[in-house]
């Protein structure tokens, strides 16, 4: 390491998003002798940067394997210019309220040590012309700020944490940031853009014990949202917290001592500041929540109980009545479990609907709302789903308006503060249920009054939502609340061999079974392509994708390529970059963008990666891309296009978006596409099991093409989705129901 000062000539590469520069920077060798007097390639990170600043710092000289030789800062420090020409500039760059003329002004009363003058008596400004008392004040202020967040900003960029992020710190903290940090590093844990494994690098910089209270406690937490967020967790026993935190730190930290420290006092310590509540299951095991994971348990169950004994929305003769109707006007005969979920639904309070493919529960839903709107013309009924084309696919089977559950509720974000926007009506039907975790449920309860019924719908077969939580599975297994499952597969969908397979599926019927798998290609609904060579799968994707577009007339919205993994070779990343060069390769004109390595073309399917409430664009939702361009400022702004509208994403944002000719399994669920394309490859065998490739087929709404090994698909079908999320809802309704029950 090597402490520096120098002037910047030039500035070759800004990123105004994290301060990351390349300059030409001359250094200051009357200072610094043994430094090179020609002008140098300089990169660092800096609040703000122009030619002829000055600045001190630290770092070393390095080869980079493309740009050759350069001086890498670990923090630069702003030098308060000593010529009169070069103060004046600083004040108008760097002190708001501060332009050319007042700049000069002060320079001419005050001379060049004007700053440390007006830092040590802001009354100093009264006597440069033209600066009233209040003027004088907030010129002081400004150039207090100014030079308080560059030392924020220096010091944070010495300890690795960016430029966004420094300005997230100096927001909450403002002056007191560094002596905070200093007492303790992991203070920063109130920014949440901040990791614990950045705070952990801070405080091993900083020498501080790898065993301080701090350390542990801020590590529990972090354990616990790694649990919530990774494997759906709303808790985690005490006895794991103990077995697996010292490794857990190891793994993620900055230190390499295994903690030896006992836990048990940490866990207590956190409960007493309410950042985590200790509660204990019926067999006397602590149970260890974050706080907003058991706040959302508790209001979950409390909002079902209330609603328990909610009166009936309909009279079974009335209803008896209006099934008579509608099978005549349908031409139908509803199966007894269908009828069944319709008098659940308008009798009881809160209730589930589920089945698997082709066994009607479309047709049930319509029977229940065509049967409340004949017996209730003024009801109010509304329809949602979790995602945009779930919502989508429930309007056009119902013939109704449906929405999201974020657009029906308004809600927008993962944090308690968030208000949700009261709906009130009679009739709530929530539609792919096993995509809601706890937090998206807990809201959409809190917004529903508890005279209003709700009816769940969902597949519990299907992969389980991507949030922390098993919502619908905890439901169904706690027995309070009544379901309907559908078994019967409808005459229609029996023609189906993607019903009938799926069905065989689930049951654990494989290829080998008489009455198990089996796949008639003449059919044309279902193909098993054999082949195990990497390459040679890929390359039948693409000719599949071809075949699909120019013998059926198929688009590439129509067909969707799904895998169990992001990574490997026929993972999403490299099955996007490959139908993407083979499907929308660059053209002459063609519009182009880099987004953090991941390359973007006019024409490109994407999809919306995070819930962004600004755009009102969530998870899962589908585009294309259509268009590049930018403002008058020269900002870049990204054209998407989803369903009937476009979303103008600003440059940054457009990061939030990945190539979505290729999915993730998981990603798809709620959504259905007219053709299925799925490898199934020894390299996805850790993931492999009966759920997810049910899910998978069940997207397919006319084709599914599976390429792959049998003898692999067998395999996964002896695998069950074993997923445990540790949860207490279905046993405090259980418990709730109990004591309700009359002695």
């Amino acid at each position: 390491m090597q402490k520096v000062a120098f002037e910047v000539k030039k500035i070759i590469h800004r990123n105004d998003e994290n301060g990351f520069t390349v300059l030409r920077g001359k250094f200051d060798v009357n200072r610094f002798p043994e430094l090179p007097a020609t002008q140098q390639t300089i990169v660092g990170y800096f609040v703000s940067v122009f030619e002829l600043d000055e600045f001190e710092g630290e770092g070393m000289f390095a080869s980079h394997p493309k740009f050759g030789k350069q001086f890498q800062l670990t923090w630069a420090k702003r030098l308060i210019p000593t010529s009169k020409k070069g103060l004046q500039a600083f004040l108008v760059r760097c002190v708001k309220g501060v332009g050319k003329k007042t700049a000069e002004a002060i320079t001419e009363t005050l001379g060049t040590d004007a700053v440390a003058r007006i830092q040590q008596d802001w009354r100093v400004l009264l006597d440069v012309p033209k600066i009233s008392e209040k003027k004088a004040k907030q010129i002081a202020a400004a150039i207090q700020e100014s030079q308080a967040f560059e030392e924020v900003f220096t010091f944070l960029a010495h300890h690795g944490i960016g430029y966004q992020k420094a300005i997230s710190v100096y927001e909450n903290m403002k002056t007191s940031a560094i002596s905070n940090i200093q007492s303790n590093p992991y203070c920063l844990a109130v920014i949440k853009s901040i990791t614990f494994e950045e705070m952990d690098r801070v405080a091993k910089k900083m020498d501080f014990p790898y065993n301080h209270p701090h350390r542990i406690q801020q590590g529990i937490l972090a354990y616990l949202e790694k649990k919530a967020k990774q494997e759906g967790h709303l808790f985690m026993f005490a006895h794991q917290i103990k077995e697996q935190l010292p490794s857990f730190l190891l793994e993620i930290g900055a230190y390499h001592e295994l903690l030896h420290d006992p836990i048990d006092e940490h866990l207590h310590q956190l409960e007493r500041e309410g950042k985590v509540v200790i509660d204990q299951n019926r067999n006397g095991e602590q149970c260890v929540y974050l706080a907003h994971y058991a706040h959302i348990e508790s209001k979950i169950v409390q909002h079902i109980q209330k609603r328990m004994n909610a009166q009936p929305l309909c009279s079974e003769s009335d209803i008896a009545a209006c099934l008579q109707v509608y099978e005549s006007q349908h031409g139908i005969q509803l199966a007894t479990k269908q009828k069944e979920a319709v008098y659940m639904a308008l009798r009881q309070p809160i209730s589930i609907l589920t089945g698997g493919p082709g066994t009607g529960k479309t047709q049930t839903i319509n029977a229940i709302l065509f049967c409340l709107e004949t017996i209730r013309p003024d009801a109010v009924i509304h329809l949602c789903a979790p995602t945009g084309k779930a919502s989508k696919r429930l309007a056009e089977v119902t013939h109704r308006e449906a929405k999201t559950i974020h657009r029906t509720i308004g809600l927008n974000g993962f944090d308690d503060v968030h208000r949700v926007q009261p709906i009130n009506g009679d009739l709530l039907v929530v539609d792919e249920v096993s995509m809601v975790d706890a937090y998206v449920f807990y809201k959409l309860l809190s917004a529903t009054p508890s005279n209003m019924n709700v009816l769940l719908v969902g597949d519990y077969e299907q992969l389980p939502s991507v949030g922390a939580g098993l919502v619908l599975r905890d439901l169904i297994e706690s027995r309070v609340i009544p379901v309907t499952t559908l078994t019967e597969i409808f005459r229609q969908a029996q023609d189906s061999q993607i019903v009938t397979n799926a069905h065989k599926l689930i049951k654990g019927k494989t290829t080998k079974d008489p009455d198990g798998l089996f796949f008639d290609h003449h059919k044309g609904d279902f193909y098993f392509i054999q082949h195990q060579h990497e390459q040679t799968v890929k390359q039948l994707i693409v000719k599949s994708i071809e075949k699909m577009m120019t013998r059926y007339g198929y688009t590439l919205d129509d067909i969707q390529v799904l895998t169990p993994t992001k990574v490997g070779a026929l993972g999403t990343h490299a099955l996007n970059a490959l139908i993407q060069e083979t499907f929308n390769p660059k053209r002459e004109g063609q519009e182009q963008i880099m987004l953090k390595n991941k390359q973007f073309r006019t024409g490109d399917k994407v999809i919306q990666t995070v819930n962004n409430y600004e755009l009102e664009v969530f998870n899962g939702e589908v585009g294309r891309i259509v268009g590049v361009d930018q403002n008058q400022k020269g900002n870049l702004f990204v054209q998407v296009s989803f369903d009937n509208r476009q979303v103008r994403y600003p440059f940054e944002m457009a990061e939030e978006l990945e190539l979505a000719y290729a999915l993730s399994v998981h990603k798809s669920q709620g959504s259905e596409f007219p053709v299925i394309i799925m490898p199934l490859h020894q390299s996805h065998l850790f993931m492999l099991n009966r759920n997810l490739i049910y899910t998978a087929w069940t997207r397919a709404k006319e084709k599914v093409i599976c390429i792959g090994s049998q003898e692999l698909l067998d395999l996964a079908i002896q695998r069950t989705d074993k997923t445990v999320r540790h949860s207490l809802i279905q046993e405090k309704l259980t418990e709730a129901q109990k004591a309700a029950l009359p002695l």
